[in-house]
C-alpha cells in the first residue's frame, strides 16, 4: 500500500526487495480510481479508512494463494496509508467487508495509531509486526505503544519493533537526494478520541468530523540521513521469512 504521495521509487524499491527474495508483489493503487495523484498537501481528499477496503478487494482477487499474502503500508506523513495494514486486521472490518480474509501477517511501517475504534483489540490471529521511529515526532509512537500493550493484553500475536535513531522511514535509496525540510511537529488526534459509530469506507467531506484537520500535513515531513535506510529493511526481510517459511 503506498503512501500520501502515490506510488513511486519508494514502491519500486520495496517491491524488488521483495522479488530478490523470491517472494511476488503487487501495489494496490488507491489514488487513480479515484482521480487522485497525491494528498500530502491535503489528506481530507481520502478517507482515513478507505485503503482498507482497498487492501480486501485485491486480497479478493487471489482466492487460491489468500493465506500467502501480506499487506505491508508505508507512510510518509500519510496517516491513512500507513495504518492500512494495523487496522486492517480488526475482524470487524472482516466481517463487514470481506468475511473470507486471511492474510499471513499484517505489516504497518510507521504507523499512525491515534484513532481507538470500537472491537480493535479483536483482531486476526496472525502476526501483527508494527515498525516505527523512536525520535519521530511527525507520526509520534507513542499512540502505538498504547495500542500494542492494549492488544497484548488480551493475548494478540503483536509486536512493536522502534529504531532509536529513527524519525521518518530510510528504505528508499532516493531519499538522500531528496530537498531537506525543517524539521517540524503536527498536532494529531488524542488517542483517547474513540469513534461510536464503524467507520466508513467513504471519502468525507473537507471540514467534516471524519476529515484530518492538521495544518502541519501540508509540509513535508523530516528526510533522514544516508547512514540509516537499512534497518527497517532488514527487519521486514527477516519477517518475511518467517512467515512464508524461506529460511
Amino acid at each position: 500500500m503506498h503512501g500520501s504521495g502515490g506510488a513511486g521509487p519508494r514502491e519500486e524499491f520495496w517491491s524488488k526487495t521483495f522479488n530478490e527474495m523470491g517472494i511476488a508483489s503487487f501495489l494496490v493503487d488507491s489514488f487513480s480510481g479515484r482521480g487522485l495523484t497525491s494528498v500530502s498537501a491535503n489528506q481530507a481528499m481520502l478517507g482515513r479508512f478507505n485503503m482498507i477496503l482497498d487492501a480486501y478487494r485485491a486480497h479478493a482477487n487471489f482466492r487460491r494463494t489468500r493465506g500467502s499474502i501480506a499487506p505491508v503500508s508505508l507512510s510518509w506523513g500519510s496517516r491513512a496509508a500507513a495504518r492500512t495494514a494495523l487496522y486492517a486486521s480488526l475482524k470487524r472490518f472482516h466481517q463487514a467487508w470481506d468475511p473470507e480474509v486471511a492474510f499471513a501477517a499484517y505489516i504497518p511501517l510507521y504507523a499512525s495509531c491515534n484513532p481507538t475504534l470500537i472491537g480493535d483489540t479483536d483482531v486476526s490471529g496472525v502476526p501483527i509486526r508494527m515498525f516505527h521511529g523512536a525520535a519521530d515526532d511527525y507520526v509520534p509512537v507513542a499512540p502505538c505503544r498504547a495500542y500494542v500493550e492494549r492488544l497484548r493484553a488480551v493475548g494478540k500475536d503483536v509486536q512493536l519493533t522502534e529504531f532509536a535513531d529513527r524519525t521518518t522511514p530510510t528504505t528508499i535509496r532516493s531519499v538522500a537526494r531528496h530537498r531537506s525540510s525543517p524539521p517540524m511537529r503536527r498536532a494529531c488526534v488524542p488517542a483517547s478520541s474513540r469513534r461510536r459509530r464503524p467507520a466508513s469506507s467513504s471519502t468525507p467531506k473537507p471540514g467534516s468530523p471524519s476529515a484530518i484537520r492538521t495544518p502541519a500535513s501540508r509540509s513535508s515531513p523530516h528526510r533522514l540521513q544516508r547512514g540509516g535506510r537499512s534497518g527497517d529493511q532488514a527487519a521486514v526481510k527477516d519477517l518475511l521469512r518467517t512467515v512464508f517459511k524461506l529460511n
